[in-house]
């Protein structure tokens, strides 16, 4: 067997190799960054499932699960509560982030810098439409 192995060849294999798993890095990081995100389950879809398994594993009784149902629900609008001011604060955190980092960019740096952050926060922002139009408990 000849080893014709020259040193174009091998930094020729080499790219090929370096340039197949870019490319394959950039498709799996598109598809991870802009899939959707999961849908989330509801109050109701929760209190249900953990009512369910109370009631199997510590063999609740009708009238226990009718009695925790509402302390259920109440702790779920409360937690969705908690996720909306979470929100609005994690906004205003985001604003002082964007403004401390836009002060150490070039304005063509900072022009795309405001192109991904406005594609990230339409994301954001349909996601807590969505939280927001879930039904409430």
């Amino acid at each position: 067997m000849s080893q014709n192995c020259s040193p174009w060849k091998v930094a020729t294999a080499l790219a090929g190799i370096f340039i197949a798993g870019l490319l394959a890095g950039a498709f799996l990081c598109h598809a991870w960054c802009y899939r959707e995100p999961p849908p989330r389950s509801s109050a109701d879809h929760y209190t249900d499932r953990l009512l369910k398994r109370m009631t199997s594993e510590a063999s609740l009784t009708s009238e226990q699960v009718e009695a925790l149902r509402p302390i259920m629900q109440d702790f779920c609008h409360c937690l969705s509560s908690l996720r909306q001011k979470a929100y609005v604060e994690a906004a205003a955190v985001m604003r002082e982030m964007d403004a401390r980092i836009e002060a150490h960019l070039s304005p063509k740096q900072i022009e795309i810098y405001r192109k991904m952050q406005h594609c990230d926060r339409e994301r954001w922002e349909q996601r807590r439409r969505e939280n927001a139009a879930a039904p409430a408990p």
